[in-house]
């Protein structure tokens, strides 16, 4: 009895230990970020009144930012060899690391460890940092005829690019609001020079009364990534002024042949 007596007493003076720190937790802002902007890390706790010794930043296995308020200076930057030095110590304290002009490089897991003085208990946490390098301007719609020449019936086929991008851009195509293709349809190119991938969704169809609305039909584009990347190309096609040829076959040429020779017989016999 008195061993279960103390591994109780055991059990509940470990305990106090480990709740002396509890809710370490670490977000990322915003999420994703565009290549080149700053993004804040922020690392939350609770010491339950215990001195804090320590916080420790990791991307990766790499420690690149530690805050100990108990040494001189604060704040110690730790070099790496695959992203050059872009904590911004100014605003960066015991809760939070900034890091400014980031690169797609940093893309990973970034670790916030968090030490009491005292006691040195130690508790981490854990979020993914992803930087994105999307395009800055809109898709672009490319179609088999030029804008203006297309008639009643004839095949449209239409392609929207989104520029090259880190990550695949999600596109959609409306043609007067209505959309057309399918998602399955889009596809991507890997660029080896410079990096980077283009979307692209192909469309193709039959143009018919229906799709012309005052001699012209309007053709849109959007290309999306998240929230962070939303933009519209549009292009508008008229119906082409030109008239349409005839279609001659060579059985209706003979019938006309023989008709206009027989006409100019009887016209002859009718003047002798």
């Amino acid at each position: 009895m008195f061993g279960v007596t103390g591994l109780v007493v055991l059990l509940l003076f470990l305990f106090r230990d480990v709740t002396s720190l509890r809710n370490v937790s670490l977000s990322v802002r915003p999420t994703p970020v565009q290549k080149g902007n700053k993004v804040e890390l922020h690392c939350s706790y609770d010491l339950e009144k215990e001195p804090l010794y320590s916080v420790k930043w990791y991307r990766g296995t790499h420690e690149f930012y530690r805050y100990s308020p108990t040494d001189q200076p604060l704040q110690k930057i730790f070099q790496h060899d695959k992203f050059p030095q872009i904590v911004d110590t100014s605003l960066s304290n015991a809760t939070q690391v900034v890091l400014r002009e980031v690169q797609l490089n940093l893309t990973g897991n970034v670790t916030c460890e968090v030490t009491t003085d005292v006691k040195f208990i130690t508790s981490m946490a854990s979020n993914t940092l992803e930087v994105v390098d999307l395009p800055t301007g809109p898709p672009t719609i490319k179609t088999n005829l030029p804008q203006n020449k297309y008639q009643m019936g004839d095949l449209l086929e239409a392609n929207c690019t989104a520029p090259p991008s880190s990550h695949v851009i999600g596109l959609t195509m409306h043609i007067n609001n209505d959309p057309v293709g399918r998602p399955d349809m889009q596809q991507q190119i890997k660029m080896a020079d410079p990096d980077g991938t283009i979307s692209f969704l192909p469309v193709s169809l039959h143009l018919n009364a229906s799709y012309f609305q005052n001699s012209q039909l309007v053709v849109t584009c959007t290309g999306i990534f998240k929230t962070l990347y939303r933009q519209t190309a549009t292009i508008y096609i008229g119906m082409s002024n030109e008239p349409i040829p005839a279609r001659v076959t060579s059985k209706s040429s003979n019938n006309q042949a023989t008709v206009t020779v027989l006409t100019l017989l009887i016209y002859y016999y009718m003047l002798r």
